[in-house]
């Protein structure tokens, strides 16, 4: 009560450089504001999207930022571009999600492999081997072995 006005002091939601300090007066009494009545209702604000128009393609991740995060394989603003460099002589499949390699390479863009030597090198004990030399790229682990009889 102020002056012989009697009020409820409710705290708003848009911060201290609204109404009074970031509070507000609302006059009490019945049928007044509806405050005493039927109480207060407060309803969480509906946030909108930040990007409604987002048109990130091909399984693409949008960003706070509204830009495109492309998965493995994808390029462009909105990810709808194939990146996908085969090596070694791979094709890529048709979903631009792999490269199917040729026999004697692997890897997800085909960058190892292996080559036998043009000739068969023949050891001491009259056995015959044929020499390989491996060609490894990324991640790939190399084999055990390097001879085969």
């Amino acid at each position: 009560v102020e002056r012989g006005v009697a009020y409820w002091v409710c705290q708003n939601s848009w911060g201290r450089g609204w109404g009074e300090d970031g509070f507000l007066r609302v006059a009490r009494g019945p049928h007044r504001s509806s405050i005493e009545p039927a109480g207060l209702l407060v309803v969480k604000p509906a946030v909108p999207d930040a990007c409604p128009e987002s048109a990130c393609a091909d399984g693409a991740v949008t960003r706070k930022d509204c830009t495109c995060q492309c998965p493995y394989g994808r390029a462009g603003p909105t990810c709808g571009e194939c990146a996908l460099a085969c090596s070694n002589g791979g094709v890529r499949d048709a979903g631009c999600t792999k490269c199917e390699c040729p026999l004697g390479f692997w890897g997800r863009q085909c960058e190892g492999g292996y080559r036998a030597a043009p000739l068969a090198s023949c050891a001491r004990d009259s056995s015959s081997a044929i020499a390989v030399d491996y060609d490894f790229g990324g991640g790939t682990a190399p084999p055990t072995q390097t001879t085969f009889a």
